[in-house]
């Protein structure tokens, strides 16, 4: 098993393809749980090779093996099958490979992100920030349940200082399934689901029916599917944006009607991380 250092913009199903392996054998032996999530720098265990691939030496033509009976047929020579597609590159997939190692590059390069972005970005003791990279979703997708292929990174520094980021798997889209929770705004008879759009937004802890949530600072403006095709390819913007809480969500399902939601393990995880946030949340979402 030979070693491969993670580049910028290097993904698991592209190593896959370079290395003649397969995404799910690379994450196997590398325990990534989560194959999107490969960082730059990294190593990189690559099973199957004998040599290693940063430096790898042109490897010597095999001599062709003889039978010890001339009159035996050989056995005609197999062409390997290329690896099956497992995870495949979809546009506007969150690619986080270009994502730096340690966590002051990391705390600079999300703060950098989210200004380029237009978001805001606080810097105090225990302020915290929330960036979150979106892969544009259908309603429709995990069979109207929803899907949570979104990432969201935590940002802040503690009180000595220190910078930290967590990354989570989160959602920002609204599941087909939970339609009935949203309003008919142009009068068809139709929930028209709404999503927030990239931008900067402020969130608060607060509360609803189902316990602890974030809240908006107030309501903002949301995109709407007014042509109900389960896509994000019109431009009707309404409010309702108010509405859209950060909470948890099921494990087969998102339970997202245009909330930011979280597995049960992520949502209890993210808990954890902001109990000791002082003030408000910054918000930036990121369309990647």
């Amino acid at each position: 098993m030979s070693t491969y250092t993670i580049k910028s913009g290097d993904t698991l199903w592209a190593l896959s393809r370079k290395f003649g392996t397969t995404v799910k054998a690379l994450a196997k032996a590398n325990d990534i749980a989560d194959p999107n999530l490969i960082i730059t720098g990294h190593s990189l265990k690559v099973p199957g090779r004998a040599d290693t691939i940063d430096q790898a030496p042109t490897a010597k033509a095999a001599k062709p093996r003889t039978t010890s009976n001339p009159s035996r047929p050989s056995r005609p020579t197999r062409t390997p099958t290329a690896p099956r597609k497992t995870d495949p590159e979809k546009p506007g997939k969150v690619r986080l490979g270009e994502v730096p190692r340690g966590q002051l590059a990391q705390y600079e390069y999300f703060k950098n992100l989210a200004k380029d972005a237009g978001g805001k970005f606080k810097t105090g003791s225990n302020q915290f920030n929330l960036v979150g990279l979106r892969t544009n979703t259908p309603t429709t997708a995990n069979g109207g349940a929803g899907s949570y292929d979104d990432r969201l990174a935590v940002v802040w520094k503690d009180g000595a200082g220190k910078p930290h980021v967590e990354l989570l798997r989160y959602n920002t889209e609204p599941a087909r399934d939970m339609a009935k929770y949203s309003a008919d705004v142009n009068g068809d008879g139709r929930a028209d689901q709404g999503r927030l759009p990239p931008g900067s937004y402020e969130f608060a802890k607060s509360s609803w029916k189902n316990g602890f949530c974030l809240r908006p600072a107030r309501d903002y403006r949301v995109q709407r599917d007014m042509n109900h095709n389960g896509r994000w390819d019109d431009s009707a913007r309404t409010g309702g944006g108010g509405s859209m809480l950060f909470h948890g969500g099921g494990n087969s399902g998102t339970s997202s009607a245009g909330c930011q939601t979280f597995p049960p393990s992520e949502w209890s995880r993210f808990q954890r991380l902001i109990r000791s946030s002082r003030g408000n949340f910054a918000y930036t979402l990121v369309a990647r």
